[in-house]
């Protein structure tokens, strides 16, 4: 069931009622003048007709704006915030004379020649008004505070469900009140919705730099939010005002209600020069003067240091848009094709149990694909929790150690590891995209996941799979919901390219699907989805520097080198970067002045405190060896000993030393017993990629073991094997499989530190509730290295010499390379 937004039906109950009243008393009065209704039923159906038309201009407006597309916003917001509050005031003034001055005038069309064509236009003009204006108002709504398209459509069909109760109760109860009352109710809850479109205008403008002058957080609320969702809730619902307003939002919030209460104060009392339109003209003028006319935004100057904080550099180019719709399609999934009863563009009857609720590790929210099933952003979550109190933007993961998977009854109801953050995960050519090193290719990913078992698919169930995807695309109509503003766009036209020119992809992505055969329309999905998934980033400059974290800005204060030169490696670079900052004698401090977080419940700052956690992240606790500037990660694979950790929880401290692990030669004899799952063995018990058990300790996660040298995955072995030999710093000519294979146990691709604020829980079981929970880890496990006592360990896990003292700092430091990923 969707979700339920009580501001979209306060707006539309109120314009609906306001609508049916006129209506209904031109009904009434035409009745008892014996004439005919038709004129009045043929007008309010063409106006219903033509606010839709109304609605469907505005939404798809936002086409011909893509590249000034904040401004397009900020004008809706600030229209209909004139429009709202010069309705709500002239329902104040004129409610007591609207029935007399209706019944005159339609008692004085009688004696009129044409009064037909005035009862039709009358009912065409009222419902027209009132239709027009709940589009502005609803479309203001989900740019101040985005919602689902199913939230939209149940809030709408709630209010229309309550209006005609409303008037059922109205025609057989005397309580004229009833009405007055609800008017006045409805009337200050579209009051408050204005002050949070306002302040989302104010907000759009700050975020792009077009507001000149700094602005500073006032109060957080996000640790409410995390408690209690619902009086964080009643708090915005109450207010308009976010869980973190800025300066600038204040401001703006209590200017509004002071003209508002200057307006709607008693006519003898109120200042005879003030109405609401006035009022929000100058209030709105206010806003824009406050925009810096030599903004980078409006004339196209090079952006500077403030202004590059959290850019996406790749804006949503056609690519990106269409590949996000895949991504989000959850039509894909063995439970859509199981339950849907051969109809592919409608939700099944009951959506898959999996996604019915969204899991996080203190509480259980609203899931935004509730009704629907399993896909890849199930998992992979970025804006679809923004809005969701208690959950927050995210980097392409969820919010458990493990995910939850489609129940096919064969006892994996979750994935064995925590989902990896696939930001800037395949920019690169080569870069290794799951834990263990399985796949080198985005594609490779892309089509391993639509066919496996986290879309609920069984070994075996690949043809079924791809023609029953063939199938979806060939019959979309663009009428499934997939939360990503394509609006009635079909998959036909969008790999066709004849789509309008924003969702227009490449030509290298195009293809007939009328004419494509299963395999080749699942490939080009693949493919497409592929290129999406290259695409996501980490704000960068011009240059291709990383620009969005307050160490990247604290870099550029210093003059300080943002990336290797050269032909220099990773390692180098990280070495020189290191000197340069230790050799700072009055360094440059990044403070909220140079941007702010609207993302993460911290300040924008590189202080004296993140200096030194810089300091120990590059010194004596070597934590740059694997996390190497300015990706911070190697790239590589290392035992650190998280699976030791996971398996000693479970059996005992020291039993993963004991687990008996096979030679190459023993593993190629009992593949079904350790490895997984596979064409050849399609029942296979997957003993070495397995989550831990209590009444089994022969289940573990080795990581890499598991992909290196299995000949049912053929494609990443020579990269892997190169890769392990550097990681290992051996010579890949010098040794055998064999050998490299037993120093793999429990090897697992090192993950960026960057923006740990959008992915915890961390590590790849997800033990680590937060960055304090890691260095803990760290302390613990690099001792216990040194001692001897981690099986397998890295070589570069004894030289982490960090002391509990130094956790405060390091944390700080990894929290400055935070950024507002969206």
């Amino acid at each position: 069931m969707a979700n339920f937004d009580l501001q979209i039906f306060t707006i539309v109950l109120r314009e609906s009622l306001e609508a049916a009243l006129i209506v209904g008393l031109i009904a009434s009065v035409v009745s008892k003048q014996k004439q005919k209704l038709h004129p009045v039923i043929f007008g309010v159906i063409a106006a219903i007709f033509a606010s839709c038309l109304v609605a469907f201009t505005l939404e798809r407006s936002s086409e011909f704006f893509d590249k000034y597309m904040v401004y397009f916003d900020v004008t809706i917001l600030l229209f209909s915030s004139i429009i709202m509050v010069q309705m709500v005031y002239w329902m104040k003034i004129n409610a007591k004379r609207l029935v007399q001055e209706t019944k005159e005038s339609v008692i004085a069309t009688e004696s009129s020649h044409f009064q037909r064509l005035a009862l039709f236009s009358t009912s065409f003009l009222v419902v027209l008004r009132e239709g027009s204006e709940t589009a502005l108002y609803v479309l203001g709504r989900l740019i101040s505070f985005p919602q689902s398209s199913g939230t939209v459509a149940f809030s709408f069909t709630v209010a229309i469900v309550a209006l005609v109760m409303i008037l059922i109760v109205a025609k057989f109860s005397s309580k004229i009140l009833t009405i007055a009352v609800f008017f006045r109710v409805t009337g200050w809850i579209l009051l408050v919705t204005v002050a949070g479109y306002l302040i989302a205008a104010v907000d759009k403008l700050s975020s792009e730099g077009i507001l000149s002058f700094d602005d500073h957080q006032v109060w957080n609320l996000q640790a409410l939010a995390q408690k209690s969702s619902v009086l964080a809730g009643l708090f915005h619902f109450l207010t308009g005002l976010p869980n973190r307003p800025t300066v600038s939002e204040i401001l703006t919030f209590v200017t509004y209600w002071f003209f508002i209460f200057m307006i709607f104060r008693a006519p003898k009392t109120r200042p005879s020069h003030l109405n609401p339109v006035k009022t929000l003209l100058i209030l709105s003028a206010l806003i824009l003067v406050g925009c810096d006319s030599s903004s980078p935004n409006l004339h196209g100057d090079k952006l500077d240091t403030k202004i590059l904080i959290g850019v996406d550099n790749d804006g949503d180019s056609p690519l990106k848009l269409v590949g996000e719709r895949l991504f989000r399609e959850s039509r894909f999934s063995q439970y859509f094709f199981a339950n849907s009863k051969g109809v592919l563009t409608k939700l099944p009857d009951k959506g898959d149990p999996v996604v019915e609720k969204l899991y996080t590790l203190n509480e259980i929210l609203p899931n935004p694909y509730k009704g629907q099933s399993i896909s890849c952003a199930a998992c992979h979550f970025v804006d679809q929790t923004k809005d969701l109190l208690g959950a927050g933007s995210r980097a392409y993961t969820d919010f458990l150690r493990r995910s939850p998977i489609p129940d096919r009854n064969d006892g994996q109801k979750t994935t064995v590891r925590n989902s990896p953050n696939m930001v800037g995960m395949a920019k690169q050519s080569g870069m290794f995209l799951h834990n263990d090193g399985e796949f080198v290719a985005p594609e490779d990913l892309v089509r391993a996941s639509f066919l496996g078992r986290n879309m609920g698919w069984l070994v075996g169930e690949e043809k079924i799979a791809i023609h029953h995807m063939a199938q979806v695309i060939r019959s979309d109509d663009g009428s499934f919901p997939t939360e990503t503003g394509l609006a009635s766009l079909n998959y036909r036209d969008l790999f066709n390219g004849v789509a309008p020119p924003r969702y227009s992809i490449p030509a290298e992505y195009r293809m007939d699907i009328t004419r494509a055969s299963d395999d080749e329309i699942f490939k080009g999905v693949v493919k497409l989805v592929g290129g999406y998934l290259r695409t996501l980033d980490y704000a960068r400059d011009a240059n291709g520097y990383y620009s969005g974290s307050p160490f990247d800005v604290f870099l550029r204060k210093n003059n300080l080198s943002l990336a290797p030169v050269g032909g220099e490696t990773a390692l180098q670079y990280s070495k020189r970067l290191s000197a340069s900052v230790n050799g700072l004698n009055t360094p440059s401090f990044v403070t909220p002045a140079d941007g702010r977080f609207k993302l993460h419940n911290q300040d924008f700052s590189f202080s004296e405190k993140e200096l030194a956690g810089f300091k120990i992240f590059f010194g004596q606790g070597q934590c740059f060896q694997c996390h190497l500037a300015p990706d911070f990660t190697d790239h590589l694979f290392h035992n650190t000993g998280v699976s030791q950790s996971d398996y000693d929880k479970v059996h005992g401290s020291g039993r993963f030393a004991k687990l008996l692990i096979p030679t190459l030669a023993e593993r190629r004899r009992n593949e079904s017993l350790y490895l997984p799952a596979s064409e050849k063995f399609p029942k296979a018990k997957s003993l070495m990629r397995s989550i831990p058990q209590k009444d089994d300790p022969n289940r573990a996660d080795l990581g890499a073991w598991v992909v290196f040298a299995n000949n049912s995955l053929p494609l990443p072995q020579d990269l892997l094997r190169t890769a392990l030999c550097q990681s290992l710093n051996l010579d890949c000519s010098k040794v055998s499989d064999d050998d490299i294979l037993s120093r793999s146990i429990a090897m697992v691709k090192t993950p960026t530190v960057r923006d740990l604020g959008q992915s915890q829980p961390y590590l790849h079981t997800g033990e680590a509730n937060n960055i304090e929970d890691v260095i803990d880890f760290y302390l613990k496990y690099s001792a216990l290295a040194r001692a001897g006592l981690v099986r397998n360990a890295d070589p570069k896990l004894p030289l982490v010499q960090i002391k509990v003292d130094d956790r405060d700092a390091l944390t700080a430091f990894l929290k400055s390379l935070n950024e507002d990923y969206d």
